[in-house]
């Protein structure tokens, strides 16, 4: 079986001025709140991760100067998979992060909304599944989040960390290929919507990265799968760096049962991991975005070859994602995609101690089990 796996999807361009894309600067006090409790129960050291993590992620790292490219109207008119529908028609199960509300309601009082059209070419891609849990997901109000829940319903595009209610929003969701089973878990580490994206009893929302319950989902999902698939949207964002704190998250969730570990967040490309003989993915980067920054590049997509009783090969492959690229991505398969892809593997073996493998021929790392 083989699985294919890419990063952030947003088909919206940058909404307003500089200052309210920062939403995070503003919800300073929620975060401090929010991220002690959750980082407490992982037995991690909240305020070094806390610094880290808004260390120099103010304004200034968003100001004007730093946008460089806002898709334009003739650029979002294509279909931004076209050139990798080749890619994904090779796999058996596919995923990314969807990281935009999808609707033509709400009140817009983020920074993303795409518009409904986009569906239509997620469903051309045929992807298995997507993941709602992220900071941008109530960009466009409840109404648009809720929106989004029934677009992705009416197109049977199944996603996952999120939901009408909360007991909705932890239903397993599982695929089953070729007799074997796995399930897909979701769950983010904020929303820039504070405690109101979050989803509770009676109310729609997100999955917070909360490890009782993601402990609890997974011995869950154990009892009814071959492989448990886990996504985080966590961490460092615009920078390539894995810090210690944001590692220790990802292998306590690999010790509750997770076979492979998908993070995301960054929007560039991280160096990837082999814990317990487990992969885990810390960033693949963007994989479709509706504008671009200095702080991004060429990013990643990855395959991972398994049968019922082992993962045997993990591949990634370079994407080139620069300006109008960024919308709409190809495969790299030259000198500048062999450059990250050299970059990814010097920081796998300094951050996680991984050694990956370069294929120059066919541009793509890869690692045997």
């Amino acid at each position: 079986m083989k699985i294919i796996l890419a990063g952030d999807v947003s088909f919206s361009p940058l909404k307003g001025e500089a200052k309210n894309f920062m939403i995070r600067e503003k919800e300073e006090k929620f975060s401090k709140i929010f991220l002690s409790k959750i980082l407490s129960k992982f037995k991690i050291n909240y305020k070094l991760y806390y610094n880290y993590m808004f260390k120099d992620i103010k304004l200034k790292e968003y100001s004007n100067e730093q946008i460089l490219y806002n898709t334009n109207v003739q650029i979002r008119d294509i279909n931004p998979f076209e050139h990798m529908k080749h890619f994904f028609k090779e796999s058996d199960i596919s995923f990314f992060n969807l990281e935009t509300p999808i609707s033509n309601k709400g009140r817009h009082v983020g920074d993303f909304n795409s518009e409904v059209k986009y569906l239509n070419y997620i469903k051309d891609l045929n992807i298995s599944l997507v993941s709602i849990a992220n900071n941008h997901m109530f960009d466009n109000g409840e109404i648009g989040f809720e929106e989004t829940l029934k677009n992705l319903e009416n197109n049977n595009i199944k996603y996952i960390g999120g939901g009408w209610d909360l007991s909705e929003a932890r239903t397993l969701k599982t695929i089953e290929k070729d007799g074997i089973k796995i399930t897909f878990l979701a769950y983010t580490d904020h929303c820039n919507m504070k405690f109101y994206g979050l989803a509770r009893k009676d109310n729609s929302g997100i999955l917070p990265l909360y490890s009782k319950l993601i402990q609890e989902d997974i011995n869950k999902a154990k009892k009814v799968s071959d492989y448990v698939v886990v996504y985080l949207h966590f961490g460092l964002e615009n920078t390539t760096l894995i810090h210690k704190e944001e590692q220790k998250i990802a292998r306590k969730v690999i010790d509750y049962g997770a076979d492979i570990l998908i993070g995301g967040h960054s929007h560039v490309p991280k160096g990837f991991e082999i814990y317990k003989n487990r992969p885990i993915i810390y960033s693949l980067g963007n994989f479709i975005f509706g504008y671009n920054s200095k702080t991004w590049g060429n990013n990643l997509v990855s395959t991972i070859e398994l049968n019922k009783d082992k993962i045997s090969e993990i591949k990634f492959y370079p994407i080139l994602s620069k300006k109008e690229y960024i919308f709409s991505p190809i495969l790299l398969n030259n000198n500048e995609g062999i450059k990250l892809l050299k970059r990814i593997k010097k920081d796998s073996k300094k951050y996680c101690k991984t050694n990956l493998l370069l294929n120059e021929k066919d541009c793509y790392l890869f690692y045997n089990f």
